[in-house]
């Protein structure tokens, strides 16, 4: 848990930051041609963006925490799986969906974290709380996943007020 919290933390941090105005336009720009990315997308950056807000995020955790090896190399395989899969548009069962990750590369000003704790705290998720993709984004395990996609689907987003 002290490996998610910190690398909630740590990505946050150095990929708000890398929205900032004068950083955005020479390094995390070339990221986000990407409108809606695939998985290949993930790793698709300035050099110095993949060092800063993907691996330092991504090491941060194990190393503050003093974790064995073995433990390092299968955080940075999950975290690799993870960072395709949030790039990829698919939405695997014992994953969060991408579609948080793909609200951030449509309007680039929300969802900055990984998990969203962060986004709560700095209010950087309101917008995406009230869009279509939220409704969407649950994971497979939610009991009424697939009704509630089928319904949003059918009627294409609408709430019941438009």
């Amino acid at each position: 848990v002290g490996i998610i919290l910190c690398y909630e933390v740590f990505f946050f941090l150095t990929h708000w930051i890398a929205h900032f105005p004068s950083l955005y336009g020479h390094i995390h720009k070339i990221h986000h041609e990407w409108k809606a990315p695939i998985g290949m997308a993930a790793i698709y950056c300035h050099w110095l963006e993949h060092i800063v807000c993907n691996l330092f995020p991504l090491i941060m955790g194990p190393l503050i925490l003093g974790c064995h090896a073995v433990t390092l190399w299968a955080w940075i395989i999950f975290g690799l799986f993870s960072t395709v899969s949030h790039h990829s548009g698919y939405h695997f069962p014992w994953m969060l969906s991408s579609e948080y990750h793909d609200y951030h590369h449509l309007v680039f000003n929300q969802n900055f974290g990984v998990l969203g704790i962060m986004d709560h705290l700095f209010g950087t998720t309101s917008k995406f709380q009230e869009s279509y993709q939220y409704q969407l984004h649950k994971t497979f395990l939610t009991p009424d996943y697939f009704e509630i996609k089928n319904q949003l689907i059918a009627t294409r987003g609408k709430t019941k007020n438009e």
